[in-house]
């Protein structure tokens, strides 16, 4: 199981303890640790910069000449991404001399088509925040001031992973929830467990009309809840939710399938969304297959 120091410190918002001693308190308490991670490393001298000017490279088709500034001066990058944004538009500038681990690369000033890059203009899989990245990371003119470091704009961007190992006796700990309770137990703090919230207004139309649940397996499932939330619009989930996700060894998907994987973190309840539109009948029943019955996984076996 995987336990992000930067999320059990949100939960316990007293708790000044060092990584270092949340580590051996954790192995105190029964939750044995196996390794621990340091997520977004090196990131320290990065900084939001602002485009100023995207010109044609004039030796290599495929590259791009991007002017930007961070605050009170302008640089030259070499760029070979197809999503560099418009004058205005913010990315993340790694300056010459910083080292990325996670691509093992240190800017050294170099000349690219006879050009010399002043940096680099990064993705997330360059920063080691996301896999699979298409592109470098673009945000809106105007959400930060050019030049303010990239870890001052996302602290939670850097953070210390502990792998812990659960006995099965111990499913309390399959969640943040449970881990930050023993903590607080440990270190003598007032543990509150957060209390969710529904933004927006209840829907007018019964819960019942909307969908049912019948458990034809209660011995195997003791209990299936189920909600709806209506008007949801699918698409990416903000950076923090990506990048959390991504520290727990979850690839994030999209907003929808994201939010039940943090909440199955968080709580250590498993959560599945439907289309709504796409459930037959409006039922969900929970039953336990029939001989020979096959089903299509959601990879195509």
């Amino acid at each position: 199981m995987r336990i992000s120091y930067n999320w059990l410190r949100q939960l316990l918002p007293n708790l000044s303890a060092s990584a270092r001693d949340v580590a051996e308190k954790l192995t105190d308490v029964g939750l044995e640790l196996e390794a621990h991670e340091e997520f977004g490393e090196g990131l320290e001298t990065l900084r939001i910069a602002a485009v100023h000017q995207v010109e044609p490279h004039p030796e290599r088709e495929r590259l791009q000449l991007v002017t930007v500034s961070v605050g009170d001066r302008t640089q030259t990058v070499v760029c070979g991404a197809n999503n560099v944004p418009r004058p205005g538009g913010l990315v993340v500038l790694a300056p010459l001399g910083c080292y990325l681990p996670a691509v093992k690369l240190k800017l050294e000033p170099r000349k690219i088509g006879g050009v010399l890059s002043e940096g680099m203009l990064c993705s997330e899989t360059e920063l080691g925040l996301g896999a699979g990245s298409d592109g470098i990371l673009v945000f809106e003119a105007g959400r930060f001031d050019p030049g303010t470091l990239f870890l001052e704009a996302f602290p939670d961007a850097r953070d210390t992973v502990f792998e812990i190992g659960v006995t099965p006796n111990r499913p309390d700990a399959l969640g943040h929830l449970g881990v930050a309770r023993d903590l607080a137990a440990a270190y003598e703090l007032e543990f509150v467990a957060p209390v969710p919230t529904l933004p927006g207004t209840s829907s007018p139309i019964p819960l019942a009309e909307l969908i049912s649940v019948e458990n034809r397996a209660p011995l195997r499932c003791p209990r299936y809840g189920a909600g709806v939330v209506l008007g949801v619009v699918p698409g990416p989930s903000p950076e923090w939710l990506r990048w959390r996700l991504s520290s727990l060894g979850v690839r994030p998907i999209s907003n929808v399938v994201d939010i039940t994987n943090l909440v199955l973190l968080e709580y250590g309840n498993p959560m599945h969304a439907f289309d709504l539109d796409r459930v037959a009948g409006k039922r969900i029943v929970i039953r336990e297959a029939t001989a020979g019955e096959t089903i299509a996984t959601l990879d195509g076996s």
